[in-house]
Parts: C-alpha cells; structure tokens; sequence
C-alpha cells in the first residue's frame, strides 16, 4: 500500500485529502458555520407574495444555479462542502488508480485518472451535501417554507456577489434555526461582501435575489414598482 500511495500520478488525490484535513480543522475550530457574525433582525414586510412577483424579473433558473444547488451550495455550510467534495474526490481518485494498481501494477496518468475521476466524485459529494444540509438546517421547532424567507436578513459569509456572481448568505429563522442560501444582488452595479447584511427580496429556485438593508434604498426601489392600483 505505502509503494501504491507513493505513485506521483496519486499526487492530485494525496493534495484532495491534505485539503480535506486542512478544511475539517477548520470546520472543527469554528464549528462549520462560517460564522462572521448573526443576521438576527428580521424584516417582515409581509409583502412576500408582491416582492416575488414584481421584483422576480428573471423566471428562468440558470445551469449555473441548479448545478450549485445540487451539489449543495447554499444549503450547507461552505467549509463542510469543500470537506465532502475533497474526500469524494480523493476517494474515487484513489480507487481508480488502486483498480488499475492491482490488475497491472501500473497507474493511469494522473489527468487521466482526475477526468474519470470527477463525475463519480461529484455525485459522491451531491449525496453527501444532502445529509450535511439535513443535518446543518434541521427543523425540530417547525416546518419552514423558503418562500416565507422573502423579507429577511441575512448576512454575506463568503467572497463578492454581483449579479450573476452568486454566494452564500445566512439567517436565522424565529426559531432559532440557521439557514444556507445563495444569493446574488437583485440589481446591476450592486456589489456584496463578506459581513455584508441584505435582505431577500426574491427567489429563482434556490437562488435568492437580495438588496441593501438601507431602508432609503429599498424604500426608493419600492415605490419604483408599478403596484397594483386600487379600483
């Protein structure tokens, strides 16, 4: 086994595990929230319904979203899904190169070996998203529905979003409960970072559309919108 392991073609699965072990101390230090302070205040407008039918411009939810979401961006804590796709993937890695070790005793070379490789790994890493997620967003107090998040704040965990740049944001619920979701600025030149506190204003499928907690800003954008007149 130490001969096998000593492969050079092993290195990209050798460098996923050490990542992992980097990445899994993390999650252990901090708890694998990603903390960067709680987005407590809830902003109930109770005009959920008007906010996603006159905000929600865009009813075509992209690839690029539906990929996200399953493999579990916003829906998991982003350090506990670099740990998972990291194991997936130098797992199936290194039992590719031990299958063919054993009949051969040769490797495939390691591009090789990573293009075989990758889809196994990421459908390892989907299944295992989804038990993070049911394990991270547990609803023991009640049932929550996402379209009653419309209206909250949350706060930006991780890098820059603009528009068609999504990342992931966090909230808790009245009930205590913490919750993933990705999000990206619902208008053109708005730029989010990390600590950030915005509200979600719409949602696509798993993306959710946020705006500045300002109050002028979305008071202003608001009153944009052509509501319904009264009769």
């Amino acid at each position: 086994m130490i001969e096998f392991l000593k492969q050079p073609n092993n290195l990209p699965f050798l460098v996923a595990y050490l990542f992992m072990a980097i990445f899994g101390v993390f999650v252990l230090v901090t708890g694998g929230l990603g903390d960067h302070g709680d987005a407590d205040v809830d902003v109930d407008m109770d005009a959920d319904v008007s906010l996603e039918g006159d905000l929600n411009h865009d009813g075509v939810v992209s690839a690029l979203e539906h990929g996200l979401g399953f493999l579990g961006f916003g829906k998991a804590p982003l350090m506990m899904l670099l740990v998972s796709f990291a194991w997936a993937f130098g797992s199936a890695g290194l039992v590719t190169q031990w299958t063919s070790w054993s009949t051969s005793r040769t490797l495939y070379p390691a591009p090789l070996a990573v293009a075989i490789c990758i889809v196994p790994a990421l459908l390892v890493h989907a299944g295992l998203a989804r038990g993070i997620s049911y394990f991270t967003n547990r609803e023991d107090s009640s049932a929550v529905n996402s379209r009653t998040f419309l209206g909250k704040t949350a706060t930006i965990l991780v890098g820059e979003t603009t528009k068609g740049r999504p990342t992931q944001a966090k909230f808790k619920d009245p009930h205590g409960q913490t919750h993933y979701v990705l999000v990206e600025p619902h208008r053109e030149g708005d730029t989010f970072a990390p600590n950030d506190e915005v509200i979600l204003v719409a949602q696509r499928g798993n993306l959710f559309e946020v705006m500045p907690t300002d109050i002028d800003i979305l008071t202003d954008q608001l009153r944009a919108l052509d509501w319904p007149k009264e009769s």
